[in-house]
């Protein structure tokens, strides 16, 4: 986690949360109890909290030290507090061994993202738009760390609806999804300019497509059903 923390720095420093501290929300030290994130289903164990409370519950700012996996994993929370939860402007960070993931944005009441945030790990994957309960959701764009792009539509974690994929080599494929896959109406674009549009499931082309050159000029219709 340290390491983690030096790479991306402290959302709040110590003296910045200090200077917090009013007649009305005080800085404390505090156990914190623990909890369940909604999305991933991680179980958070019982850790530290730091930051502004209000009748000795989390309310305000603050940071929450924590582990999960019997202590494999360890998480950072700096984020708003209303009534003990997270709510509104957050960041969290979760480490293991040499691992960790990233996730800032609009928190809501069980450590997860609902709203819009970012997410980026130590793999170089990275994710910017909706969220809901921790799962990508509504207009977002995903990069891999192997040069795959996405940018359109997601539903409960899947790209779903419509988007456009540009895969590291140049090929595009702009359409329909269900659950990741390419499944509707699609166009896909080689790395020359041509095309081809028709219906798409799982992945593979059926019925009829048409092609077009480079100039997007009509050259062929071909069937594309599977063979019997």
């Amino acid at each position: 986690m340290t390491q983690t923390v030096l790479k991306f720095g402290w959302k709040w420093s110590l003296d910045e949360l200090n200077s917090y501290a009013d007649k009305n929300k005080a800085i404390e030290l505090n156990t914190f109890e623990g909890g369940k994130t909604t999305g991933n289903g991680y179980v958070l164990q019982h850790g530290v909290y730091y930051g502004q409370t209000v009748d000795g519950k989390r309310h305000g700012i603050g940071m929450v030290y924590c582990t999960s996996n019997n202590g494999s994993n360890q998480w950072l929370f700096e984020c708003q507090w209303q009534n003990g939860a997270p709510s509104n402007e957050g960041r969290y960070i979760q480490t293991w061994n040499n691992g960790w993931n990233k996730w800032e944005g609009t928190m809501d009441g069980a450590y997860t993202l609902t709203g819009n945030g970012s997410y980026i790990d130590y793999s170089g994957n990275k994710y910017e738009g909706g969220w809901k309960q921790g799962n990508y959701h509504g207009q977002g764009n995903y990069c891999n760390s192997g040069g795959n792009t996405y940018e359109g539509d997601w539903e409960s974690g899947y790209k779903q609806g419509k988007g456009k994929y540009i895969t590291s080599s140049g090929q595009i494929y702009e359409g329909d999804w269900v659950k990741h896959e390419f499944s509707g109406q699609g166009r896909l674009t080689q790395p020359d300019g041509s095309y081809c549009e028709g219906e798409w499931k799982d992945w593979k082309q059926i019925g009829w497509h048409n092609q077009y050159t480079t100039d997007g000029v009509y050259s062929n219709r071909v069937d594309l059903s599977p063979k019997k």
